[in-house]
């Protein structure tokens, strides 16, 4: 959602002496620019900085106070003057769409396809996870590029090195959360409101896109910058226009943090206090409540929520529950177990709220409001 406008500014000189500008780094927003590797972005006093490719990027204010970074065709990235905030978009067509190939470019070779139609046919067993495990590490190693394929029910652009959540949708999708998506499922409909907190490129987010129609809200909140601009090409390429995507990392209080990244799998990004010496410190992100988010986009309700943050889940759901009004409790909650990262139970915590366990791993928990429990 875009800020209703009434001034448009050029951007400080100083901006030009930052990071890389992409559409979707909630982190660019009014705190940095374009910097091309060895050179400063030249300033215009009438429009603001050079982008590649000869664009120039504005900086928009509303009456609010709020601010958004844009250039034209792009969906803005949004927030308070003087933060890393960064509001919701509909990335649905963008200049991201024009500076990379569209979706059909990037065809797996024909060995790659062959491994890809073999693996999609293993068998749900140790034998057949164990061959999977050696078509992805092949994968990886001899193509270690993108492939643009069609997988639950969307269209995506999936790496087959750096991610291992990408690497299970385009080798195993059969292995993607099948017990999860299997209850999920009959509850998506016209109207249905799905959060998904650990968005990665949009497999859970797509699922429900698909499955409910236009009429349907998915919030998509995933803080890393290589994550979301993933996430974006691939709704775009779906052309879901239901996907709201947050770029901003959940917490149980609002301010910035710095992302805390494993080493060769950008969706194991956390925030959590307990990430070992394995994860290395990235970029600062704006950090808001899911409570917070809920109210900023104004849903009445979430039908559904699945969150995999990699150890912060106790922490972001344990305030939700501590400030949110029942009304807005989810009926659903898919969670990561990560029980050995939590600092308590969250699901007995979970449950004792008047939730059903449907089931607690490996992977994720599972578990569903009672319908005796009044909103």
């Amino acid at each position: 959602m875009v800020l209703p406008v009434c001034v448009c500014q050029p951007l400080p000189a100083s901006l030009g002496q930052q990071s890389p500008w992409s559409v979707g780094i909630a982190q660019a927003a009014v705190k940095s620019c374009v910097r091309q590797k060895g050179s400063r972005a030249p300033v215009s006093p009438a429009h603001g900085p050079v982008l590649p490719g000869g664009r120039r990027l504005v900086l928009v204010t509303s009456r609010a106070g709020d601010a958004a970074l844009t250039t034209p065709g792009e969906p803005a990235v949004t927030g308070q003057v003087g933060k890393t905030t960064g509001l919701d978009m509909h990335p649905t067509s963008n200049d991201r769409d024009r500076e990379q190939p569209g979706f059909g470019a990037h065809q797996p070779p024909a060995w790659l396809a062959a491994v890809v139609r073999l693996t999609r046919r293993l068998p749900d067993n140790a034998l057949g996870r164990r061959a999977a495990t050696l078509a992805r590490s092949l994968g990886a190693r001899m193509h270690g590029g993108a492939v643009d394929v069609e997988v639950l029910g969307a269209r995506m652009r999936l790496h087959t090195r750096g991610n291992a959540c990408e690497k299970r949708l385009l080798f195993t999708p059969h292995y993607f959360d099948p017990d999860d998506l299997t209850i999920l499922e009959p509850m998506i409909g016209p109207g249905f409101v799905f959060v998904d907190v650990g968005a990665n490129v949009g497999a859970y987010s797509l699922f429900v896109a698909a499955r409910g129609g236009p009429d349907a809200t998915v919030v998509a909140v995933e803080p890393h910058p290589v994550a979301r601009e993933r996430l974006v090409f691939n709704v775009g390429a779906s052309g879901h226009e239901s996907i709201r995507i947050v770029p901003n990392a959940l917490s149980d209080r609002e301010g910035a943090v710095q992302l805390k990244i494993l080493s060769g799998n950008i969706g194991n990004t956390t925030i959590s206090s307990s990430a070992d010496g394995r994860f290395e410190t990235g970029v600062e992100v704006a950090t808001e409540t899911l409570f917070g988010m809920a109210r900023r986009l104004g849903l009445e309700r979430i039908d559904a929520i699945k969150m995999d943050i990699e150890g912060h889940e106790d922490v972001v759901l344990g305030a939700f529950f501590a400030a949110a009004p029942p009304a807005l409790w989810p009926r659903l909650i898919i969670v990561e177990n990560n029980r050995e990262q939590w600092s308590r139970d969250l699901v007995a915590e979970v449950a004792a709220r008047g939730y059903d366990t449907l089931r607690q791993g490996p992977g994720n928990a599972v578990l569903r409001r009672k319908t005796s429990v009044s909103a």
